[in-house]
């Protein structure tokens, strides 16, 4: 039931946002990597800047007003978001905007690729049979990147279609992202944050919890939004009050039971025990309406943990405890889980970040007659090779739990996917990335194991 989308974004979705910024002026000219990296919340990255960025932070750091030691020099604010529902505290330096351009940059791409399981088949003899396609992607994509005063803004948003060359029906699919990082200072006490992300997505995303993993689900819309409002009572005591809105909506009439509303309220108690370790209460709320109503029900966490600021180049955030879910289906006993988030963030050079996420917990299953508990692990590596190279690997695997109502049977599936690419910043304007992603199920029903494999080189130009 983590409401944000987890920390292993694939490579293909990190080049599409990381692309448009990175090949940039600065970075060609000065022959310097760009300085931060990508992570779990990649728009918090300011990749148009050619020094500066993102450090590492716990809730020591005051919210609003802050100078960080890194940006102390040029006298600009930064700008803190917090830890916690899957992602590591950050702080945002202003100085990353001291670039002298438009904040907002247009770019367009194309993409060959190829897909060899275009309707993820198991390939078993009376299932729909396995088929490979030549593919080809058209997007365009709008980046803004703005800092003034005690408001800082990173947004992206893509759109365009993919087409499938061999596919006789539907070969046509729209794509698109929206991305958006936001925080603004009202006071040195007070300070709000909102995360969201977004997609139109054609096949399965293994990186999202409570998205479909069973083949032919069709298209569907993902949106996960936190809002954050910290307040910081004295020096050491800090509260966070959390609102939470997701949804995914399903085009094929057949999956539409699984569409679903999701609110979500949360409070945050902090308090610095030391200079580079804040422990956490955290107590959330969360509702979830689905269009099949039996599949409804509330859900309240109770959870400690910490986060931890370890070395200026390696932090981290735990979060653990029980959730208490009641079903409103007719006859459906209420369960209890264990809860589970950590997340461990390790900056091992200068623009290269290597992220390691954990959740375990109650997650949605889109069929009324099951239940689910999942466990999910990722690595994800962003590492800049030179100024002009860019490497990206991002390595995902879910447990699934699978308990049937109506039979008491039990069931398992392994979610488990690989995306990796390499990118070269040609000059400002131009670069060029080839892309290799492959997802895998393995589940212990007939029909139910499939594995696809997508190769695509991907040509990007920023106006």
């Amino acid at each position: 039931m983590n409401p944000k989308k987890f920390p292993s974004v694939s490579a293909a979705i990190l080049f599409a946002a990381v692309s448009p910024l990175i090949a940039q002026e600065g970075a060609s000219s000065s022959g310097e990597a760009v300085e931060g990296g990508s992570s779990s919340s990649s728009l918090l990255v300011p990749s148009l800047a050619t020094e500066g960025g993102v450090t590492g932070s716990t809730t020591d750091t005051p919210f609003a007003g802050n100078v960080t030691e890194e940006s102390s020099d040029v006298g600009l604010s930064s700008f803190f978001f917090p830890g916690g529902y899957g992602y590591l505290p950050e702080t945002v330096s202003g100085r990353a905007l001291s670039i002298g351009r438009s904040p907002v940059i247009f770019s367009l791409s194309v993409t060959q690729g190829y897909d060899d399981n275009i309707y993820s088949s198991s390939g078993r003899e009376g299932f729909v049979p396995k088929v490979g396609s030549w593919t080809t992607q058209v997007a365009g994509a709008a980046d803004v990147l703005f800092a003034r005063g005690r408001t800082y803004l990173a947004a992206q948003l893509s759109a365009g279609g993919i087409y499938y060359w061999d596919k006789h029906t539907d070969s046509v699919s729209p794509v698109g992202n929206l991305n958006l990082a936001f925080s603004h200072n009202f006071s040195p006490r007070l300070h709000f944050v909102a995360r969201l992300n977004g997609g139109y997505y054609n096949q399965p995303d293994f990186s999202l919890p409570n998205a479909p993993a069973r083949p032919n689900s069709g298209d569907y819309f993902n949106l996960n939004s936190l809002f954050d409002l910290s307040y910081q009572w004295t020096p050491l005591f800090a509260t966070n009050t959390t609102l939470g809105v997701n949804t995914q909506i399903f085009k094929e009439k057949e999956s539409q039971n699984g569409n679903y509303i999701e609110l979500l309220v949360g409070e945050s108690f902090r308090y610095k025990f030391a200079p580079r370790l804040t422990g956490v209460l955290d107590l959330r709320f969360g509702k979830i309406w689905y269009d099949d109503a039996r599949l409804d029900s509330t859900t309240e966490w109770v959870l400690v943990g910490a986060d931890a600021q370890i070395n200026p180049r390696l932090n981290g955030t735990l979060r653990v405890g029980a959730a208490f879910r009641q079903f409103e289906q007719e006859g459906a006993s209420d369960s209890t889980s264990p809860y589970a988030e950590a997340v461990l963030g390790y900056r091992y050079a200068k623009g290269s970040l290597l992220q390691w996420s954990n959740r375990y917990g109650f997650e949605e299953s889109g069929f009324y007659d099951n239940r689910y508990k999942t466990y999910r692990t990722s690595l994800l590596v962003n590492h800049a090779v030179t100024a002009r190279i860019n490497f990206l690997l991002g390595v995902s695997y879910a447990y699934q739990d699978i308990k049937t109502l109506s039979t008491g049977a039990t069931s398992d599936q392994h979610l488990i996917a690989v995306n990796a690419g390499l990118q070269y910043v040609v000059n400002r304007h131009f670069a060029v990335s080839f892309n290799y992603n492959r997802n895998e199920v393995v589940a212990d029903w007939q029909g139910g194991s499939y594995d696809r494999n997508r190769y695509s080189l991907t040509m990007n130009y920023q106006f």
